[in-house]
């Protein structure tokens, strides 16, 4: 459908089965078929109102202008109209609202799940999973203003993960067959038995194979068992594996890990390898669609860092987010050398592969690396 053929229907912007130009998906503007990602975008439009008290275009004026806004302009960013929010439900709708279908969330527990991981980084949900159809919505202890304003942000996730949940196993669109031509971005999990914490350093490749994967002569840093720095930048998470922020409430059981340096050069940062443990399955899923809707907030910014021992400072620039085959890859680009660093992250059952590689060389190292340590848990 055409931002001319809305004008002449004559939409309104009411949220309907079928959604108006508020809320329609850009690919459904544009004449293709809507899909269960078509959906999720129109619910991303939905959790954005809620969160705002308006819809993500409130300027364009009339049907046309709203359809060309969904068309041309990016994701609103909530945290302009409702700066309490912080910056994590901007990650949040840029996924579910992502011009490509393909790079929004694989389901409505997916979109959720990355709702609540962002109202409790903004401090106003202490519930340590979504919220169900059966949970009250908890009591708040702040003053009348504030109490009042918690409980709508509170309520509104709420809302989003009932609805979101109902998306996951049918289209809002009466009569659409659920299958999605979009490839899912979800890693599956796996029926496998939990990978227990003391197989976790024996997962991580050792240098001869990080070497050959790179093209460049790698070595152990040193080793790490715990998430490290806290960043004050948000895209830290998007360029650097197992830190802090990246896994603060996730539940993880264990971790092991290696920062990477190259062999013949002293202080040349090659990468890092990271294995997690999560508590289950479902939680590893569930953060790697997290990561996903926080990395999209990252794409084509600039994230530079100071000097940390050996390491020299470091100024990257981001590229896009590109989810294929259950791994999320982006890649950052260096300014003061010829080198790509592509950050890859996936899970198998329980366990969380976390990959950092910078190479000179053109190809996929971190995929490929993280792909090997999946082979690993495997056996």
């Amino acid at each position: 459908m055409t931002a001319r053929a809305l004008d002449d229907a004559g939409l309104t912007g009411t949220v309907t089965a079928s959604a108006g130009a508020a809320y329609t998906a850009p690919e459904v503007l544009n004449g293709e078929p809507a899909t269960p990602r078509s959906d999720l975008y129109s619910l991303g439009c939905a959790l954005y109102e809620l969160l705002t008290g308006t819809i993500p275009y409130p300027d364009a004026a009339g049907p046309a202008a709203q359809a060309m806004a969904h068309l041309r302009r990016p994701p609103p960013h909530p945290s302009l109209v409702a700066p309490q929010l912080g910056d994590g439900f901007d990650a949040v709708i840029a996924t579910a609202m992502a011009k490509n279908p393909s790079h929004r969330f694989a389901s409505g527990q997916a979109l959720a799940a990355a709702a609540h991981d962002a109202l409790l980084r903004a401090g106003l949900a202490p519930a340590p999973s979504p919220v169900s159809h059966n949970e009250a919505v908890p009591a708040e202890t702040a003053s009348a203003g504030q109490a009042g304003r918690r409980r709508l942000l509170i309520g509104s996730t709420a809302a989003i993960a009932v609805i979101a949940a109902g998306v996951a196993g049918f289209s809002l669109t009466a009569g659409r067959p659920s299958a999605d031509p979009h490839p899912t971005t979800a890693t599956p999990t796996s029926t496998a038995p939990i990978v227990a914490d003391n197989r976790l350093p024996e997962l991580l490749l050792p240098t001869e194979q990080l070497s050959a994967v790179i093209g460049l002569p790698t070595r152990v840093l040193d080793d790490l068992t715990e998430p490290t720095y806290h960043y004050e930048q948000s895209c830290g998470p998007a360029f650097l594996p197992g830190t802090e922020v990246a896994y603060a409430n996730t539940g993880f059981t264990a971790l092991s890990g290696q920062n990477l340096t190259r062999a013949d050069v002293g202080g040349q940062f090659l990468g890092r390898q990271v294995v997690i443990a999560l508590p289950s399955a479902a939680t590893a899923t569930r953060f790697i669609a997290r990561q996903q809707a926080s990395w999209q907030a990252c794409r084509y910014n600039f994230f530079s860092e100071p000097a940390d021992g050996e390491v020299p400072p470091l100024e990257i620039q981001f590229a896009d987010v590109v989810p294929a085959n259950g791994v999320v890859t982006m890649t950052a680009t260096k300014k003061s050398a010829p080198q790509h660093c592509q950050h890859a992250i996936t899970a198998h059952n329980n366990v969380v592969v976390d990959i950092l590689a910078c190479t000179e060389q053109s190809g996929d190292p971190a995929v490929t690396i993280a792909q090997r340590i999946v082979d690993r848990i495997r056996r």
